[in-house]
């Protein structure tokens, strides 16, 4: 499995797309209901593939991502062949209570970076998320990176 098992609220959102996912492997509803007591295991095998490919496909189709911590405020932008990621870092503020406006600007310093994908952009950010980071639309991001 590349990435994680959908757990079984996720899979009930998506139930209709999982029969879709089934149907075009060829496996028709008797049959999924003969397997989920003669097969288990295949069952568990396709309900990882389906999840390995909804994962995958958010994953591929996010642009931004963002993590926040006490004194760091990092935003991610991925772009074709590399992470660009602006690190806002306050001693004073509390970053993950307070955004940034005017009154507050001096209390932070901002920096910018980027780094290649380490192996993709894919396993990148699912690592990423993993530890704490969240997909955004992009919009502080975009606003930050005008004036800086």
């Amino acid at each position: 499995m590349r990435f994680r098992r959908l757990n079984s609220e996720e899979l009930e959102t998506l139930e209709q797309e999982f029969i879709e996912f089934l149907a075009v492997s060829g496996i028709e509803a008797h049959d999924w209901e003969n397997f989920k007591t003669t097969n288990p295991d295949f069952c568990e095998e396709k309900i990882c593939e389906f999840s390995d490919v909804v994962i995958g496909t958010i994953l591929s189709q996010a642009d931004y991502a963002e993590h926040r911590s006490k004194n760091n405020w990092i935003l991610f932008k991925f772009n074709k062949d590399d992470i660009s990621a602006i690190i806002i870092h306050s001693d004073q503020l509390d970053l993950t209570e307070n955004t940034l406006n005017e009154a507050n600007l001096e209390a932070v310093s901002i920096s910018k970076t980027s780094k290649p994908y380490s192996p993709n952009k894919e396993d990148e950010l699912f690592k990423m998320m993993q530890q704490g980071c969240v997909i955004t639309d992009g919009r502080i991001f975009d606003s930050i990176d005008q004036i800086r």
